[in-house]
């Protein structure tokens, strides 16, 4: 008997790749795991209206996804928000005083809303959401992440700490988009994917040692650390890979399929990836 109950996928080059799009062999081989009664879930940054609610849709999720960074988690079949975390009303109106003197481009997300000052989020982000003006905006609540996207790869992390000493009530983490472009995701402090992933096993009744969890990037270091089961990308920093008990492909070459097959299945896949 499998002493797993759960797996838990990031989703940008995790799930899919550049594409975007879940391949087939992905696809049939999630639905079979949940056929076989174990759980699926997302623990994305993005948010859950657009691409994130179209794969809940063709996957025929039912657990509850972790969406914006573990600000938010999501119900795919009622297709509402069952848990959410928002940034405190001061904080969220220094930060944004503090990202506008210092000229970043930054987008916040309230709801179905989106909030934009200088570089705008790609459309594939933005779909299901409703692009306005920063002006427009007129209140500070209920904000559930804020998202920096012109900072240079080059200061991103001596810029996070900057942030992260000027702004403690805040979690602050590196995300990389579809085009490896790292971008900073800022939600309250009281939230994190970590602690999203200990709400989402406390919603589906299982031990946070029974979910096995999978990842590319370095915010999802954190949320890994919580499962009883640690899966990088091949393609994953070394950070990640370090802490993970099996490494496999790229999401090029479907590596959510060879997790399933090995943790899940039993499937034998030769020598041990590094």
């Amino acid at each position: 008997m499998n002493k797993f109950k759960a797996l838990v996928a990031d989703f940008d080059g995790t799930l899919v790749d550049s594409s975007l799009k879940i391949s087939p062999p992905v696809e049939n081989s999630i639905k079979n795991l949940m056929a076989t009664g174990f759980l699926f879930s997302i623990a994305t940054a993005r948010p859950f209206q657009g691409i994130i609610k179209k794969v809940c849709s063709q996957l025929l999720l039912k657990s509850p996804i972790i969406v914006r960074a573990g600000s938010e988690i999501f119900d795919p079949i009622r297709k509402v928000s069952i848990w959410a975390k928002y940034i405190p009303e001061p904080e969220a109106k220094l930060l944004i005083k503090y990202c506008l003197e210092t000229n970043q481009s930054i987008s916040l997300e309230r709801n179905r809303e989106i909030y934009v000052f200088g570089k705008t989020p790609s459309k594939e982000y933005t779909s299901g959401l409703e692009i306005k003006d920063f002006k427009s905006l007129a209140k500070y609540d209920r904000i559930s992440k804020i998202v920096l996207r012109s900072v240079e790869e080059n200061v991103l992390e001596e810029f996070k700490k900057t942030l992260s000493s000027t702004f403690k009530s805040l979690h602050i983490d590196i995300s990389l988009n579809p085009q490896r472009k790292a971008v900073l995701d800022i939600i309250s402090g009281e939230t994190s994917k970590k602690v999203a992933l200990y709400k989402f096993t406390e919603l589906v009744g299982i031990k946070p040692e029974s979910a096995v969890g999978i990842g590319d990037g370095y915010n999802d270091q954190q949320f890994l650390s919580v499962c009883g089961y640690k899966v990088a990308m091949q393609n994953a920093p070394e950070e990640l890979r370090k802490i993970a008990d099996m490494v496999v492909g790229p999401a090029e070459e479907n590596g959510v399929v060879e997790a399933i097959d090995r943790i899940f299945v039993k499937v034998s896949y030769g020598p041990k990836r590094v």
